[in-house]
């Protein structure tokens, strides 16, 4: 019976062959199944995933220190505790926070990657008739057969329940609701949510934006924990009067701007990225928005969530910037006669561009440019140009970055 299963299973019974077999050729085999396995994690997410993470504690820990009066009396340096931050960052809950992220993330890939196999979406084309499929067996193992459904889906599984195991140490009810609610959304989507138009988009973005959104509010409970504390006696001095409720700190803290931008770039790079997988997706029968609608109308639904996107992260620099720049305009810039002289408004100048709100201005404003610019640049094609359309989502990651620099 094990020899009438080999044609349908060659990669399964490889590793169950007579024992006369060599342990080397079992170890390159279990090597080559952990590495496709690991690729179809997309591990190339986890910097950003990581970079999320820091950011929402890196933020957080702003806030709770304006709460707790802990900054400068002046107002001026917005910059968190290098110190407080790294304890917070290094506290064993937030640890299983960004491994479950990472998990989120790792299970969503490998779970979008089983079922595109399984229902054909992913197929190889190949349009010399070439029979060398080398140059797909990382993006399609499943499709080429270095890895079997039920490998995977064991992987998958397996992925699943240290997911669960490590939400519960996620420290807070509601962040351990998000992390255990974007397991949920992922399988949601891949089964059942990409086949709607819009949807499919929307919960992409959600769960981008959500990861820094999940990382602050842990980071909000161990800031208010025992254990922080009893390691600083500064904090366990400081008043608890002030401190900011729980539902403000995720709907007014710079946290809220972020997401705005966030979930609104990468709702208009999704829309794009359909463009550019317009042909295969009707071929599949999956209702994207251009496939629905036509490439016309995504291009220009995904410049308006480009401009969305754009307005949010540049609302924060500039709601900041007012007062800053007020007491910049308003005292030590004359002569003492109520005239500017040429060095004070070079001095001033100077001062201006060295503070952090402009800073954070110029990098916004500069990134949601890029994204508007490449967004425009489809439009103009009628999204029919898909080279244009690829180049518009690998420079959408530059502005993402810039935006994000704007935060900090």
């Amino acid at each position: 019976m094990q020899a009438s299963s080999l044609p349908n299973h060659p990669i399964e019974t490889t590793s169950s062959s007579s024992s006369s077999s060599s342990s080397g050729g079992n170890n390159n085999t279990n090597q080559r199944y952990l590495t496709q396995l690991f690729l179809m994690m997309r591990p190339i997410n986890f910097p950003i995933v990581s970079l999320f993470h820091v950011l929402g504690v890196h933020l957080t820990v702003q806030l709770w220190k304006v709460s707790h009066h802990t900054i400068t009396s002046s107002g001026l340096s917005s910059s968190s505790n290098p110190i407080l931050l790294s304890t917070v960052l290094k506290h064993p809950s937030m640890i299983m926070v960004l491994l479950s992220l990472l998990l989120v993330t790792s299970t969503s890939m490998i779970t979008n990657d089983y079922y595109d196999a399984r229902n054909g979406v992913d197929v190889i084309h190949d349009d010399n008739n070439s029979t060398d499929t080398s140059s797909h067996n990382n993006k399609h193992p499943l499709v080429t057969g270095l890895l079997s459904y039920n490998i995977t889906k064991t992987f998958d599984s397996i992925l699943y329940a240290v997911l669960l195991l490590s939400s519960a140490f996620v420290p807070g009810v509601i962040p351990r609701l998000m992390v255990l609610s974007g397991a949920i959304v992922t399988y949601l989507y891949t089964v059942h949510l990409k086949p709607k138009t819009f949807v499919k988009n929307y919960s992409c973005a959600a769960l981008v934006a959500i990861s820094p959104v999940t990382s602050g509010l842990a980071a909000w409970e161990v800031l208010n924990s025992s254990f922080l504390r009893h390691h600083y006696t500064t904090i366990a001095t400081a008043t608890t009067a002030t401190t900011i409720p729980y539902w403000k700190m995720a709907t007014t803290s710079p946290l809220s701007f972020l997401v705005m931008a966030l979930f609104a770039g990468i709702t208009s790079r999704e829309i794009i990225m359909d463009i550019t997988d317009y042909e295969s997706d009707g071929k599949a029968g999956i209702q994207t928005v251009p496939v629905k609608y036509g490439t016309a109308v995504a291009a220009n639904v995904a410049l308006g969530w480009s401009l969305l996107s754009g307005a949010a992260a540049c609302a924060l620099p500039l709601r900041d910037g007012v007062p800053v720049l007020k007491q910049l305009m308003g005292c030590g810039w004359d002569n003492g006669i109520g005239m500017s002289t040429p060095f004070s408004i070079i001095q001033k100048l100077g001062a201006l561009l060295t503070t952090t709100i402009i800073r954070r201005l110029v990098l916004s404003v500069v990134g949601s440019v890029m994204l508007l610019y490449r967004a425009y640049s489809v439009v103009k094609t009628k999204g029919e140009d898909v080279d244009l359309a690829e180049k518009a989502v690998d420079s959408s990651l530059l502005s993402a970055l810039l935006v994000l620099a704007s935060f900090v």
